[in-house]
């Protein structure tokens, strides 16, 4: 019985060996201190290849005959080949500090400040000025803080983005395939916000961040690292830190990798401080949060070509490596992706029981461990949000031109009260609209209209309740059509003078079905401009006199007296009106702002 035990223990071990021999593990250090080198670029044949994570630790995907450069400010490259790995234990290479690097130099006439701003104020004419769409790979890498690897993920994505004509921080992202590997040690940190939105978070030089940006200069103390050879180019490289005595100090520091022959930046690796109290809440990351960008050229300009990120958490046990590398590059004005198509942003990773597992780390085989399986959902109020649209203009809608006088002689508490007023209705009022739907189907969505203008005399508004259908164009730029149908009601209401502390009012409501058209362009990812027609079809006519009596303190209350709508008297433009007056004329026109998701 033993030998069978051990026997099977030994075929799943050389299974785990096999499954994990794919990859070659690098342990990275200083060659006088043994202290391990973070984020160092290891590259090969000009590609990045890996980084080491806050550990010193990277994993390369094995290839025979390669060679390998491993790079980081402040030591010396180092070149080795693939033979310089062992299979199924850890490689320690070391490197040798470099000190001239790190020395302090003073450039003049220009400053630092200077060279940055001149470089920032060149960012429309060197970089994409129009909108294009990345395709890349997506890598995240969930590890504990001992180094076990707990979950890696890949997805293809599309990223669509605006210009760098201006500062921007928001597009879209589609994810096309996704995979998943898990080999669990122990407990994960329940919550992991995940990076689908990476390659416009840490878009350092479309968001204009504020170690780049002149306006900031004031939150940073800068010095000069030195000059080095990035994409064969000879680049300046600046380091930054918050300026302890200014009054709001900056959230970041890092390094800066300038091309004053290009005028660009081409590369930063920065991190969250532990100030910024009147900055962004992550920059009070308890442990690490860093980031890493670089840009590369295209015959369009100068494009986001990879980032990467890594949070560390020791207290959670919890280390969230995400990496993003562009494979293409396609110019078109806007891509809209539908709801399914949208990688959801913060999903929630969801514990659920699973069978038991051999794991392999960097020690040797250890016993059975309980493997856990995850799946990725998207937050239900973000699911339920980003099925709404709201939107918000003007109403446009026909009445009936037409002077009219109207005359009534009632009694109120033992007085009699005369009125006699004349109203102008203009053929066109105008009205504000407001504006929401819920997409129940992909093309259907339940919509409601409310509009209403603030004449003081002669005060209109109008509601509608029914359902949208939609068609979507092919076009570069997404353009839609809608059919709408619906119940709706219009309202008109008269005020008169006040007498004997009361107001009358008239008021005359036409419900019915509303029927209309409407055409919609995309104006960017977030807003659309709509255009709509609707057609009324009265199904009755209700109408309504009454006297309004204010009272309680500052008048907060008040309370309506009805009487019947016969005691008023109507002429139209000088004639006397026998049948019931009209005042809505069918036909309604919107033009609207619409937001979605």
């Amino acid at each position: 019985m033993k030998f069978i035990l051990f026997s099977i223990f030994i075929a799943i071990c050389s299974l785990t060996f096999g499954q994990n021999s794919k990859s070659f593990y690098i342990h990275l250090q200083d060659s006088q201190t043994n202290e391990p080198i973070p984020y160092a670029h290891i590259s090969s044949k000009g590609e990045l290849v890996a980084i080491t994570d806050h550990f010193g630790n990277a994993t390369i995907s094995k290839s025979s005959d390669a060679t390998y450069r491993t790079t980081c400010i402040g030591y010396k490259a180092l070149t080795f080949s693939s033979e310089a790995f062992s299979l199924h234990k850890k490689t320690i290479l070391t490197l040798i500090p470099d000190q001239k690097v790190l020395k302090s130099v003073t450039i003049t006439p220009t400053t630092l400040e200077d060279m940055i701003r001149e470089v920032y104020d060149n960012i429309p004419n060197a970089y994409i000025s129009k909108p294009h769409l990345l395709s890349g790979e997506l890598t995240e890498k969930y590890m504990d803080t001992l180094g076990h690897a707990q979950i890696t993920s890949s997805a293809q994505l599309q990223v669509q983005k605006e210009s760098y004509t201006r500062k921007h921080s928001k597009g879209e992202v589609k994810i096309d395939s996704l995979s998943k590997t898990y080999n669990v040690a122990n407990s994960v940190y329940t919550q992991i916000y995940a990076g689908a939105h990476i390659p416009h978070r840490f878009d350092f030089v479309m968001k204009r961040e504020e170690f780049i940006n002149p306006s900031g200069f004031n939150k940073y103390d800068y010095m000069y690292l030195g000059e080095i050879s990035l994409q064969n180019r000879k680049v300046d490289v600046i380091g930054f830190t918050p300026n302890s005595s200014s009054l709001v100090e900056g959230q970041f520091k890092g390094k800066i990798y300038v091309d004053m022959m290009e005028k660009v930046f081409l590369k930063a690796e920065y991190q969250y401080t532990k100030s910024g109290l009147l900055g962004n809440p992550e920059s009070r990351w308890p442990d690490q949060r860093l980031f890493i960008t670089e840009y590369n050229l295209s015959d369009e300009g100068w494009y986001f070509a990879y980032t990467w990120d890594e949070a560390v958490l020791k207290s959670k046990n919890f280390l969230l490596s995400q990496y993003f590398k562009t494979k293409s590059i396609d110019f078109d004005t806007l891509v809209n992706w539908s709801y399914e198509e949208k990688t959801h942003f913060h999903d929630v990773i969801e514990k659920k029981a699973g069978d038991s597992l051999i794991i392999l780390n960097d020690m040797p085989v250890v016993d059975s461990v309980p493997q856990v399986e995850f799946s990725r959902t998207s937050g239900k109020l973000y699911k339920l949000v980003s099925k709404l649209e709201l939107g918000f203009g003007i109403q446009i809608y026909t009445l009936m031109s037409n002077e009219l006088r109207a005359t009534t002689t009632l009694n109120y508490q033992n007085d009699q009260l005369n009125w006699d007023e004349s109203f102008h209705i203009s053929p066109i009022t105008i009205g504000v609209s407001g504006m929401i739907r819920y997409a129940f189907m992909s093309k259907c969505f339940a919509t409601f209209t409310q509009a209403e203008n603030y004449n003081s005399s002669v005060k209109n508004k109008h509601w509608d309740l029914g359902l949208l259908y939609r068609w979507q164009f092919n076009s570069k730029r997404p353009t839609y059509m809608n059919l709408h149908l619906g119940y709706a009601e219009f309202v008109s209401r008269f005020a008169f003078d006040k007498q004997d502390g009361v107001q009358p009012f008239f008021k005359q409501k036409n419900i019915g079905m509303v029927a209309g058209i409407g055409y919609e362009v995309r104006l960017n990812p977030r807003w659309k401009l709509g255009w709509q027609y609707k057609y009324f079809l009265s199904l009755g006519t209700k109408e309504k006199f009454y006297l309004k009596e204010k009272y309680g303190i500052f008048n907060i209350f008040s309370k309506n007296h009805e009487y019947s709508s016969e005691l008023m008297n109507w002429s139209v433009n000088g004639e006397t009106q026998i049948d019931p007056i009209y005042i809505f004329d069918n036909h309604s026109f919107d033009v609207s702002l619409i937001f979605s998701l």
